[in-house]
């Protein structure tokens, strides 16, 4: 025997078989439940809605008279909101994340902690056997991460007075603003993840990972000792670590400077007592990452002088992973209705406002979240 039931019109739960047969059509519309039917003319009002939005940005005078109009109907408001959580996408995905340079992205199916386990061991040089001999047994040990991401968000209330007096900028900015804040939230969040305010973050560099924070200025020099601080590390093993490419990240103060180090022609080095010319190979070695955040999160007295060394983030042993919650990486926007119910009966249009004090409510919310994972590809110093 199955039972259906309808909550609100919205959300259909099932049991029994009807579960069973529906399942497989439930997780492929969303992650955690079957999304609530849409009227036969959905895509149609939703065209229409942009083109009465795209009427009034233009400034005529039919256009913005359309849009008045339209704002007494009871359900424009809800297509004005996934008209405009369309146009949020694309201004969304056109910012590139300035972490994705040197950060891997992963995505998470809940809000549990995601495990990342590095295999250790097993990958030293192997050893001579004997005629008839046992073979010697190796060792493998395993290393542990937790990635959780949580929810940030934002409610952006439109005034009654703001869409009677026709005051059109908070609809024509919202999906740039929106895009905007959820990126960087992105950035701010992940930058988190290596930068403090007081500087390099000790969770990730400190004595026991081998990668405790020096303090030398950005040179020729301190950047090439850097390098082969890094490239000179061994794995568990005693191995050779052998990573892909590096990335200078850098403060905007400290741009200048490594732009001339990374784009000159020819460098000059210090061998003992000599001064040595030779071809730039650091532009080869090492690729430049301008991150705006980092004196934003970084409010110590080095905060523009401050410098880090990461790995690619696609290379075997990345440093830092950002997290998105699958089937809701992009950020949503929504509007809230509770204008209430008119004295006579009849539904009134969330444009009047809400029942308390006369706003439209948009919120946006968004997904995300980060963790450290292995620091041996990593370098901090705080500037000298």
């Amino acid at each position: 025997m199955s039972t259906a039931t309808m909550i609100e019109g919205e959300v259909q739960i099932l049991t029994g078989s009807d579960a069973v047969t529906a399942g497989t059509e439930a997780l492929r519309e969303s992650a955690f439940f079957r999304r609530p039917q849409r009227p036969a003319d959905y895509h149609e009002k939703v065209l229409e809605t942009a083109r009465i939005i795209q009427g009034a940005f233009s400034g005529s005078y039919y256009g913005l008279g359309r849009l008045q109009e339209a704002m007494s109907t009871s359900d424009f408001p809800y297509y004005l909101g996934d008209v405009l959580g369309r146009e949020l996408l694309p201004n969304y995905q056109a910012v590139t994340p300035v972490w994705s340079q040197y950060v891997r992205r992963s995505l998470v199916p809940d809000f549990r902690p995601k495990k990342f386990v590095d295999l250790l061991g097993g990958q030293e040089i192997l050893e001579r056997v004997g005629q008839g001999a046992p073979y010697p047994a190796g060792k493998l040990n395993d290393r542990e991460y937790q990635l959780t991401v949580a929810k940030f968000g934002r409610r952006l209330p439109i005034t009654f007075e703001a869409i009677v007096n026709d005051e059109l900028g908070d609809f024509t900015s919202l999906p740039q603003r929106l895009a905007q804040a959820a990126r960087n939230t992105e950035d701010y969040t992940i930058v988190g993840l290596h930068t403090t305010a007081e500087g390099p973050n000790p969770d990730l560099f400190n004595a026991d990972n081998g990668n405790a924070p020096v303090n030398v200025e950005l040179t020729v020099d301190s950047l090439q000792e850097a390098i082969t601080t890094i490239t000179s590390r061994k794995d568990e093993d005693g191995n050779p670590i052998i990573f892909p490419g590096l990335r200078l990240v850098v403060p905007p103060g400290l741009a200048p400077r490594a732009q001339n180090i990374l784009n000159a022609v020819e460098i000059e080095t210090t061998q003992g007592n000599r001064r040595l010319r030779s071809r730039n190979w650091l532009s080869s070695q090492i690729q430049l990452v301008i991150q705006h955040w980092l004196p934003v999160v970084d409010r110590s007295e080095n905060a523009n002088k401050t410098w880090y060394i990461f790995p690619d983030p696609n290379a075997a042993r990345p440093a830092l992973v950002a997290g998105f919650l699958r089937g809701r990486e992009n950020p949503d926007l929504r509007v809230k209705a509770d204008q209430g119910t008119a004295v006579g009966g009849g539904a009134i249009s969330p444009a009047e406002g809400s029942f308390d004090n006369d706003t439209t409510d948009y919120r946006v919310r968004h997904i995300l979240g980060g963790t450290t994972l292995d620091p041996i590809g990593t370098f901090a110093s705080t500037g000298g």
